[in-house]
Parts: structure tokens; sequence; C-alpha cells
């Protein structure tokens, strides 16, 4: 194509118009060019609604960035901390000095170990724990947390799997009606409903939701923006671990 059309192409990319530069001095200019001509926004909209279902709102990014300037920053930062370092003690620790740990040894890969903890205890952190009255004991409850993570971790990697044909509409349908069952799958488990039931909520999430509820938004849109939340908090948190 570029021995064709040069170093400046557009070409139609399952129904989208797709501008290929590759000519590093060009990238200046286009740089430059006003917000209007550039503006991520729009294509922005129309991809979370793909991949998320999530229909965006007047004031979406203000209400994520006040929440995260307040619990992601200073004191709401280290109270986040903490609660990470309980997850993941939780999730590494829980055999240490059991007799399971000393009849079972397990083998994993560096990087498929350290995405699953470093996610689940993201995960437990942001969404909250199981009550310990509500399974009778605490140990009980973090067994709970331990298996309810785990399910989760392996339904989101089935789903960034499917993530790059999804965002760009070129799913078959077989992965398509996957990808339909995995959603449900994540709007059930993060919903607002099953926020309710749990313990040690992350005001940065609730606060969000809060918000949002101000506004009149339907619960259903906002456990699909719950979805959203965890794909940007934890998409890459694992990786970037390893």
């Amino acid at each position: 194509m570029k021995q064709k059309q040069g170093d400046v192409f557009t070409i139609q990319l399952a129904g989208f118009y797709v501008t290929f530069v590759q000519d590093p001095l060009s990238f200046g200019a286009i740089v430059k060019e006003s917000r209007e001509k550039l503006d991520f926004n729009k294509f922005a909209e129309q991809l979370v609604r793909r991949v998320f279902g999530y229909k965006t709102i007047k004031g979406d990014h203000n209400i994520l960035q006040a929440s995260s300037n307040k619990h992601l920053k200073g004191d709401g930062l280290r109270v986040m901390t903490q609660a990470m370092m309980t997850n993941l003690q939780n999730l590494m620790l829980h055999n240490i000095g059991s007799a399971s740990d000393q009849r079972n040894w397990m083998e994993d890969g560096l990087f498929s170990y350290s995405y699953n903890i470093v996610f689940r205890a993201g995960y437990l952190s942001l969404y909250g724990n199981v009550p310990h009255k509500s399974e009778g004991n605490e140990e009980k409850a973090k067994e709970k947390d331990r298996a309810e993570s785990e399910a989760l971790f392996y339904e989101f990697r089935k789903y960034d799997q499917l993530f790059p044909n999804l965002a760009y509409g070129v799913l078959p349908p077989r992965q398509k009606l996957e990808a339909d069952r995995l959603q449900e799958f994540f709007w059930n488990a993060l919903s607002v409903q099953k926020m309710k039931t749990k313990d040690n909520i992350s005001r940065w999430v609730w606060d969000v939701h809060q918000a949002k509820e101000e506004m009149g938004m339907k619960e259903s849109m906002i456990n699909k923006y719950m979805l959203m939340l965890l794909w940007d908090s934890q998409g890459n948190t694992g990786p970037s671990s390893f």
C-alpha cells in the first residue's frame, strides 16, 4: 500500500476510515492541528459503547477525575494501598503453615502468577470483600473472596483475548456470542446490587457510582460503567507488574 499510495494514505477498515501516517516528518504538522480535527472523544464514545455497552453522558470525565483526585492521592491513596496489601496477603499467604501447604506443590509461569495475583487483589480492593457475617466467620469469607476473584480473573482473560476484534467490530458470530455472555457476566458480578452486599468497597468506585446515580443514570447503565472501570484500572496493571 505504501509503495502504491505513498507515506500517507487512508483505507476503510471494518466500516471505519483509518489514515496511516508513515512519514515521521509529517507528525509535527498533524499534532499541531486543532482539537476539532483531532477530537478523540467521538471515537471513544463509540468504542466504550461497543466493548462495554456503556453510553457516555456529559460530565463523565469530570466525575471520574474528581473521584480520582480525592481517593487516588494523599490519604485516599494510603487507604487504597492498605486495602491492596490486605488482599495480597489473603491471596498469597493463606496456605502458609497449613497442612495443605505441606502436601501440595503448585507450579505456574511467572507472568501468569503475577497477573493473577495483582489483578485479583486489585479487584477485591476496588469492589469490596465478602462480609464475615454472611459466611459465618472470617476465614470462610476470605475463602469466598479467593474463589470469586479467581473465577472473575479467568473470565476477564477470555474477554481480554476477544477485546481487539470486539473493538474493531470484526468478531465472528460464535465469538460475538461469547463476548455478549462475558459482558452479561461482568455486568452482574460488578453490579450495584452486588456491591451493596460487600464490605470495604473503594471510595473511588463508590463515589463515582453515587455521582452517576444523582445525575439520574439507570442502575443497569452504572453496572456497565463498572465493567469499564475494571478494565481501565486492571487491564494493564497485571502485565505491568510482570
